[in-house]
C-alpha cells in the first residue's frame, strides 16, 4: 500500500554567510543534509511548545459535546458572564 504524499511548502530563508556556514557545518557532522537540519530544528522546536498546550481527554470531550448538546436543546443555560455563574452558584446553594 503506498504511503499518501505529505503537502509541502517552500520558503525562502535569509541567513547571515557566517550563520550558514555554521549551519551547513553542524548539518555535515549530523550527517543530514542543510534542509533535513532545518526541518529537524523546527520539529524539535514546535514539539516543545506543543507539548505545553493543554489537551482533553476522551471524557471530558463527551462531557461537553453533552453539555452544548443540552444547552442548543433548552435543557441548559449556557453561562456567559460572571454574573450568570454567580446566580447558577446562588440557585445551587439556597437552603
Amino acid at each position: 500500500m503506498a504511503r499518501p504524499r505529505t503537502k509541502t511548502t517552500s520558503k525562502t530563508l535569509t541567513l547571515t554567510h557566517s550563520l550558514l556556514e555554521n549551519a551547513e557545518t553542524v548539518a555535515g557532522y549530523l550527517g543530514v543534509s542543510f534542509p533535513e537540519y532545518v526541518r529537524n530544528l523546527i520539529i524539535n522546536d514546535t514539539r516543545r511548545f506543543i507539548e505545553k498546550i493543554p489537551t482533553l481527554d476522551e471524557e471530558t470531550i463527551i462531557s461537553l459535546g453533552r453539555a452544548l448538546k443540552e444547552v442548543k436543546q433548552k435543557k441548559g443555560k449556557l453561562l456567559q458572564s460572571k454574573e450568570d455563574i454567580e446566580e447558577l452558584l446562588n440557585e445551587s446553594f439556597k437552603d
